[in-house]
């Protein structure tokens, strides 16, 4: 079996949480910023897509601390205990087999322990330059940002989710999509609903999507497990499941991650 590692052929990272904390940092100010948004740009409307942009997003506030348990802890399993801080167990870490790399690296699916973020940093950080930005992809962004525009003030984020069936790169991305999962490329197979979500729980973890009373990641280091939800039946990410259309966009977050950015200057404009 392609994840079967019981004859070592891939590697294996272990790491106490107070030294994935040192590691993240030291690939955090080694990253480039520009580097992480033109991953995220360049696979919007591609079959893959990089999840490297909101590990990177999620440690614009993270600080070092060592790991911090406030209740007892279990002598059965004594290092599956939550840091109080970040959320993270005592121990952790990763094995770099293909179901990983397929689920960060192809999928975009965002890394919220700390032993995963390593991972995609580490994997993130050597990664070439991405392949030009196309006219498509910044296309799509500006639909999406659209229609979130558009959103009633009532709306939930899953509301506009499905109202982006009906945007123009759908169907497209979902050919795409659909002969990518055919072709065996990839171990994990995607739907363009998945893709949507993943979108935009990228946005709400790097501040352009929140509510006024949550905020998220941009503004504040939190423990990605005390998250709090609006609904127990919610499967979204804080804080974009607290988004509704009348929170719009925060266009200095927008500014903070894409200002640069001359192909979407038209966005900024039109506000």
């Amino acid at each position: 079996m392609a994840n079967d590692n019981s004859k070592g052929i891939y590697p294996k990272e272990h790491y106490t949480h107070d030294q994935a904390v040192k590691e993240l940092l030291v690939l955090y100010k080694s990253a480039d910023k520009r580097h992480y948004t033109d991953l995220f740009l360049s696979g919007l409307n591609r079959p893959t897509l990089n999840g490297g942009f909101g590990a990177y997003a999620l440690m614009k506030n993270f600080t070092e601390h060592t790991h911090v348990y406030e209740g007892e802890i279990p002598k059965d399993y004594p290092d599956m205990v939550g840091c109080e801080i970040c959320g993270s167990y005592l121990t952790g870490g990763y094995t770099d087999w293909p179901m990983t790399h397929d689920i960060y690296m192809l999928h975009g699916n965002n890394a919220l322990c700390i032993y995963d973020r390593v991972y995609v940093l580490r994997k993130c950080n050597v990664l070439d330059k991405p392949s030009a930005i196309k006219p498509q992809d910044f296309a799509m962004f500006a639909e999406i940002i659209s229609f979130l525009q558009a959103a009633e003030p009532k709306n939930k984020i899953q509301t506009v989710a499905t109202k982006l069936k009906t945007a123009d790169f759908y169907q497209p991305l979902t050919d795409s999509i659909k002969a990518h999962n055919k072709s065996g490329v990839s171990m994990v197979k995607d739907t363009t609903a998945l893709r949507i979500k993943t979108i935009l729980e990228t946005l709400g973890l790097c501040g352009i999507l929140h509510s006024e009373e949550q905020r998220g990641f941009f503004f504040e280091s939190i423990n990605v497990n005390k998250t709090p939800s609006p609904s127990s039946k919610s499967n979204w990410y804080y804080p974009v499941d607290f988004w509704r259309g009348q929170d719009g966009i925060d266009w200095n977050a927008f500014d903070y991650w894409f200002g640069d950015y001359e192909e979407l200057k038209s966005l900024r404009n039109n506000r």
